[in-house]
């Protein structure tokens, strides 16, 4: 059902927004340019703040894209060395994340304990029931899990 190997690097798209509000920002500029020809002094301030504000952005976003990636290669290490813990019941005390993302969702199966939210930056499994995941009370599952990550789920039709 989720394979993190066969489901590859997701979480680069979280860097999407701070690199359109770096272009938004440079938009912005190009506007407060072509308005402030006559006004040196203001053309000057809004290009420092504007370039200030393009680099955080880029910043933001490399260092959304370096913490997403090591995690998605850890993880993928972990698989392909056996490094996984493998879990297999029923799913019990499970507490759907709501509509509006809070709280986050929680599991259990056997002994362990589940968590993770829709809103999650990761290339784990986290789609959760409000966003049409597979989990439900009582259903078989089989969970490859690499400190508390779940990075492969199997499921079974519910009896």
């Amino acid at each position: 059902m989720f394979d993190l190997t066969r489901h590859g690097y997701t979480a680069w798209r979280a860097a999407i927004t701070p690199m359109l509000a770096a272009f938004a920002v440079v938009a912005l500029l190009i506007l407060i340019r072509r308005a402030t020809r006559d006004q040196p002094r203001e053309r000057r301030i809004s290009e420092i703040v504007a370039v200030i504000a393009v680099a955080g952005c880029c910043l933001v976003a490399c260092v959304i894209t370096v913490s997403t990636w090591r995690e998605y290669a850890m993880l993928s290490r972990s698989i392909r060395e056996g490094h996984c813990r493998i879990i297999t019941g029923r799913v019990t005390h499970l507490t759907p994340e709501r509509s509006g993302g809070h709280p986050i969702e929680r599991f259990r199966v056997a002994a362990d304990s589940f968590w993770y939210s829709s809103s999650a930056t990761t290339s784990a499994f986290h789609t959760t029931v409000a966003k049409g995941g597979p989990i439900r009370e009582g259903l078989l599952v089989r969970l490859f899990a690499v400190d508390g990550a779940i990075v492969r789920l199997d499921t079974a039709i519910k009896e």
